[in-house]
């Protein structure tokens, strides 16, 4: 699949939602209809202006002069529903059996608009399975509070909950869209494709990786260092994605190897010895409640020209290198679905950790 258009340049924060034993039917339809049995425009707005006046009436009537939201905003507008669907290059007699990925919401103040965008389970997860697994938002708490009171009182959605993913998830997420991004290459190609070197210069740049340090004291030799940044240029992406492919041409994928050589090169170049594999055992917040069995050291961000995706929930997509797509030369389908794959990631996560509360009760 490829990424729609509506989620591109936002910095969007995660939640997750329990499983719940009540299979909210009319909220399947929207976040997962076919396109065939799509809700009518007049549906949305029906949803759209109960969201409204939901949220009108939540808000306080009263002015905090010290944290005003209504003198940050503006007052409502109006609340705007709309279903996403995979971004397509077929024309509109080829996707009747398309699939929506989920729900955008959209509400429009004077002075800015709140996003909240529901993703579809896809997994499954049994029958009576939450058809919501992951909330993408860029708006202030208390707002999604509202929505997701709305929701609950009109949907039965139960409460989600914050979704702060383990390092090896953030590596995962970034093998998958490396692997993907590589595919499209031959090991056999000229060492000195340009078309190559420009695509990983416009859709890389410098691949950023933030690790984070703990467990230190103030008698280490870096007792007050917290944060440590690795900045990986693209010609160095290339040339160990190439080695990944040439010396991995098993059942490991491209990317995930390529974490191994990124970790051997930097073993080579200065001594240390990072955890950068994706393969590593997932550390949970369930399974990982003794602060004294956490690792030292940790990958917690990492950005490039892309995306950015931290472990304290937080993910973007650049639509830049897709604009430059044209101009550089290589196709926008292949960076969508990159960027695809490495949300793929986190929505099964999520699915992931809400199955998981489910079972916890």
């Amino acid at each position: 699949m490829a990424l729609p258009d509506a989620l591109l340049d936002v910095s969007w924060s995660l939640q997750f939602v329990p499983g719940d034993s009540l299979r909210m039917s009319s909220l399947q339809a929207l976040v997962s209809g076919t396109e065939a049995h799509a809700a009518s425009p007049t549906q949305l707005q029906s949803l759209a202006q109960e969201c409204c006046q939901h949220i009108s009436i939540q808000d306080p009537v009263y002015r905090d002069e010290l944290n005003d939201e209504r003198e940050k905003t503006g007052q409502l507008r109006e609340c705007a529903f709309s279903q996403l669907w995979p971004y397509s290059w077929a024309t509109s007699a080829q996707i009747h059996d398309r699939q929506s990925i989920g729900l955008l919401i959209e509400t429009r103040y004077q002075k800015t608009t709140y996003q909240v965008v529901l993703l579809g389970n896809v997994s499954g997860n049994g029958e009576n399975a939450c058809p919501v697994s992951l909330i993408l938002f860029k708006a202030a708490p208390s707002h999604v509070k509202h929505i997701v009171n709305w929701l609950n009182f009109r949907f039965n959605l139960p409460s989600p909950a914050q979704l702060r993913l383990p390092p090896e998830i953030v590596l995962h997420g970034c093998s998958r869209f490396l692997d993907t991004l590589s595919a499209s290459w031959t090991p056999e190609q000229s060492q000195d494709d340009a078309l190559r070197q420009a695509t990983l210069r416009q859709v890389i740049g410098s691949l950023k990786l933030t690790l984070t340090i703990s467990n230190t004291t103030e008698t280490d030799i870096a007792g007050k260092l917290r944060t440590v940044d690795f900045d990986v240029p693209s010609e160095t992406v290339d040339g160990l994605l190439r080695r990944a492919r040439q010396t991995h041409s098993g059942g490991l994928a491209a990317s995930t190897a390529f974490l191994d050589e990124l970790a051997n090169a930097i073993h080579e170049k200065t001594g240390l010895r990072l955890p950068l594999s994706a393969s590593l055992p997932l550390q949970t917040a369930q399974s990982n409640t003794d602060p004294a069995l956490e690792r030292p050291l940790k990958v917690s961000k990492i950005t490039c020209a892309a995306f950015a995706i931290t472990v304290d929930g937080k993910l973007k997509f650049a639509r830049k290198p897709i604009e430059s797509a044209e101009v550089v030369g290589y196709q926008e389908t292949l960076i969508r679905a990159a960027n695809w794959e490495l949300l793929e990631v986190v929505r099964a996560e999520a699915e992931k950790r809400g199955a998981r509360r489910d079972e916890d009760g």
